[in-house]
């Protein structure tokens, strides 16, 4: 041991001057490392930082040197000895392991088997021997059934009786509530719900004093709605045998899930949109002949085109379409039978 660290450090026999020993090496690797360094500078990181490591082991030696042995090795002479630190006293053992848990005891509250019916009195019974049906009731000819043809007919057990089909029917059309009708202005908006067999002289007539209001119909039946003024939208939901007249309209008309349905625009209609609608006949004025009317999952659809003698002209809108691949897309065209 003590020969390596004299070949590192220099303070064997030849150089009793440890420190300037140290600094010529330290001198030595530092000419050597510089060109080395310089050829693989921002090339090789990994051998960088080993020279740099080192060179850094060589300073740091060099000041442990001249810190602690300056001219020779320097002993403590008030050490202690090695083989002492070595037969020092292991720590004593840690706790023993903990035991396994205890076994899991069957649940003291279980039920008790059920115990068996006593048929010891059966059997004595049935053991008497001849006196077995001295306890059973003596049958006449005239009280049995197969002997007697009108004690037999006495004896029919009636089934039990069926609802009628009155009942059934009553339970199965069981009529829904019948909700107020509402007829009122709320912010801008006007609400047209379940009113029925509005027509005629008691048509429904809306006074639109703004242009941002709107008309809403729901659930209407066999009722006259009649939209004076400039309104933004008009929309008919769930009604049926309806029929709506709008002078001017901004945003569009859309008639959705109704049955029977007419409309019909005095001067001015951008778009209709017809969704989901069974029976409706669109009545255009000559200021809207160029509207557009989208349709989506609807029949028996007629728009009525007004000719120059006043009367209308009924157009149907197809119902059928059949799409076919061109090369490129796909294009959809109305069915010959509903063109």
């Amino acid at each position: 041991m003590r020969r390596r660290w004299d070949r590192c450090t220099g303070m064997g026999r030849r150089h009793s001057k440890a420190f300037a020993f140290r600094e010529r090496r330290r001198q030595c690797g530092s000419v050597l490392w510089q060109p080395g360094h310089q050829r693989i500078q921002g090339k090789e990181r990994r051998s960088m930082a080993w020279v740099k490591s080192y060179y850094d082991l060589l300073n740091g030696l060099h000041g442990y040197v001249k810190d602690h042995h300056l001219k020779k090795v320097s002993w403590n002479a008030s050490g202690s000895i090695a083989t002492a630190s070595k037969s020092a006293a292991a720590p004593p053992p840690g706790p023993p392991p903990p035991g396994p848990p205890p076994p899991v005891l069957p649940p003291t509250d279980a039920p008790a088997p059920a115990q068996k019916p006593d048929m010891s009195g059966l059997f004595a019974s049935i053991n008497r021997g001849g006196n077995v049906t001295s306890a059973l009731k003596h049958v006449n000819k005239d009280q049995m059934t197969h002997k007697n043809p009108a004690l037999r007919a006495t004896s029919v057990v009636k089934a039990a009786e069926k609802p009628s089909a009155a009942a059934k029917t009553t339970a199965a059309a069981a009529k829904p509530v019948k909700k107020n009708p509402v007829f009122e202005l709320i912010n801008k908006k006007w609400t047209i719900e379940y009113q029925e067999n509005k027509g005629g002289a008691d048509q429904l007539v809306v006074n639109v004093t703004s242009k941002a209001q709107s008309v809403y119909i729901y659930r209407c039946v066999g009722s006259t709605v009649v939209i004076k003024g400039r309104v933004n939208n008009v929309t008919l939901d769930q009604c049926k045998k309806c029929a709506v007249v709008v002078d001017r309209c901004i945003s569009g008309l859309d008639l959705i899930n109704s049955q029977s349905i007419q409309a019909q625009v005095m001067e001015y209609v951008p778009i209709v949109n017809v969704d989901k609608t069974d029976g409706c006949q669109v009545y255009l004025s000559k200021e809207c002949i160029a509207a557009e009317i989208v349709t989506a999952k609807s029949s028996e659809m007629n728009i009525m085109v007004p000719q120059d003698d006043g009367d209308f002209t009924e157009i149907p809108l197809p119902e059928q379409f059949r799409s076919k691949w061109d090369g490129k897309t796909m294009v959809t065209e109305p069915s010959e039978i509903t063109a």
